[in-house]
């Protein structure tokens, strides 16, 4: 099976890179089984409630959050989102306050993730 493993390491905002990272996200899910893996600062995109306020961005965290739900309706989407429980920790957040849909991961299981995807981006 086609598969494609998005990892995002960056926070969501102040680049362009993670806005694009979850656009290639969306449109791979509709095709092929996708995986993102959000560690690092990357766990910042799964953080509810985001409020980019005046700075001309879009709430990632919201957009993300719809893809989820739309996707859950969906029986041929093959879309999930892992967030790294270590990175969560190293930044004092905890699973409650994030997106629904997203699922959390050890060390391990992160491995597997990215060493069953036949492609990989990062951003």
């Amino acid at each position: 099976m086609d598969s494609i493993c998005i990892l995002f390491r960056k926070t969501p905002y102040g680049t362009i890179q993670v806005a694009e990272g979850l656009r290639h996200l969306i449109a791979a899910a509709g095709i092929m089984a996708a995986r993102a893996v959000l560690l690092d600062d990357g766990v910042y995109l799964a953080k509810r409630g985001q409020d980019p306020g005046d700075s001309g961005w879009v709430s990632l965290s919201r957009a993300l959050e719809k893809v989820l739900a739309d996707c859950r309706a969906d029986p041929f989407c093959r879309l999930h989102v892992y967030v790294h429980e270590g990175s969560l920790k190293d930044r004092n957040l905890n699973f409650t306050t994030l997106v629904s849909g997203v699922e959390l991961a050890d060390d391990e299981q992160i491995a597997t993730v990215i060493a069953e995807a036949r492609r990989i981006l990062i951003f």
